[in-house]
């Protein structure tokens, strides 16, 4: 049976929802250099407990072939695999399905909201000094006083264009 953790919002100082989903994130970034086997975690975890394939067909709580049991284990190898099948083989290995999302660089979902935000505001400052026929350097200090008071007000409201690319 499939249980649903319910994700509790909470509101902090930074103006935008800080939530269980950043606790989850924090966790799972451990697991980040784990890669998948080459033949596929079930097939891994069958032959590390020297489980025949017709034993764990038969652990599955609706039985399967030994057939099946290979067909999964290919499927799984070449990425074809559904969530829902992975979490039955695991249960039948005695194992839990452990699945979610890590951001590809930074550590949280808050710090990709900031990385956005300031990239728009960095784009917006430079237009805005450009087009009064200014120079735009980011060493200077009042344009990156300016790039940061811009960033915290676009990470306020988000605006529908946030993730629009131009």
């Amino acid at each position: 049976m499939d249980k649903v953790k319910k994700i509790k919002v909470v509101q902090t100082n930074f103006r935008f929802p800080f939530t269980e989903l950043e606790k989850q994130i924090q966790l799972l970034n451990m697991a980040r250099e784990i890669s998948q086997p080459k033949k596929g975690w079930i097939n891994i975890v069958r032959i590390s407990l020297k489980l025949p394939p017709r034993i764990l067909a038969s652990k599955f709580k609706t039985r399967i072939s030994m057939q099946t049991v290979y067909d999964l284990e290919t499927s799984e190898a070449n990425g074809a695999i559904s969530i829902n099948s992975l979490r039955r083989a695991a249960e039948a290995l005695g194992m839990q399905l452990v699945y979610g999302f890590v951001p590809k660089k930074e550590n949280t979902i808050k710090e990709m909201l900031s990385e956005r935000a300031r990239k728009l505001a960095t784009e917006e400052i430079a237009k805005e000094v450009n087009n009064t026929s200014g120079k735009f350097d980011l060493n200077n200090k009042e344009q990156k006083d300016r790039i940061e008071i811009r960033t915290r007000k676009i990470l306020q409201t988000i605006p529908k264009s946030f993730w629009k690319e131009e």
